[in-house]
C-alpha cells in the first residue's frame, strides 16, 4: 500500500513538474535612433521617398517583420537627416529593402544527431538613391549617388 501511494505522490510530482506557464511575450524595441547624431546637409530641403513594393509572398519575409526594412529606413532618413542649406532638394529614394529566406542543404543520417546546423539564411539589404535636384527644375537631376 505504502509503495503504491509513494508512486501516485512521485507519478503527480512529475507530471505537474511539466506544467509550466508559457514564457511571457516579448515586444520588439522601437527603432528610434535616438543614439544617432543627426547629419546636417547643405539643402534646403529632403523628400524621403519609398518605391520599394514587397512581393507579399515567399521567398520574400520582411513584410513579417514588426517594423519592416522599407519603414525602418524611411523612419532613419527622414530623422538623421536634417536641411541646412538654402538652394537644392536631396531626394532620398528607397528601393530595395527586402529580406529573402534561403533553405541551406542540412546533414542527413547519424550525424544530423551530433551537429547543430542552420537549415536557413536570411538575406537582407537595402538599396538607396540619393539625388540632388534643382527645385526649378525637378525633373532634371544635378548628382546622384547610390
Amino acid at each position: 500500500m505504502k509503495k503504491s501511494i509513494v508512486f501516485i505522490y512521485l507519478s503527480a510530482a512529475l507530471l505537474l513538474s511539466g506544467c509550466t506557464g508559457a514564457p511571457p511575450a516579448s515586444t520588439p524595441p522601437d527603432l528610434t535612433f535616438a543614439n544617432l547624431a543627426p547629419i546636417t546637409l547643405d539643402v534646403a530641403a529632403i523628400e524621403v521617398r519609398d518605391d520599394y513594393k514587397p512581393p507579399l509572398h515567399a521567398p520574400n519575409i520582411e513584410h513579417t517583420f514588426p517594423t519592416p526594412p522599407y519603414v525602418a529606413a524611411g523612419n532613419l532618413l527622414k530623422k538623421q537627416l536634417v536641411a541646412g542649406g538654402s538652394e537644392n532638394v536631396l531626394r532620398v529614394i528607397i528601393e530595395d529593402a527586402s529580406v529573402v529566406r534561403e533553405e541551406l542543404p542540412v546533414t542527413r543520417g547519424f550525424m544530423d544527431a551530433l551537429l547543430q546546423e542552420p537549415s536557413e539564411e536570411l538575406k537582407g539589404k537595402v538599396l538607396l538613391r540619393f539625388e540632388l535636384i534643382d527645385p526649378k527644375a525637378p525633373d532634371a537631376v544635378l548628382g546622384h549617388a547610390r
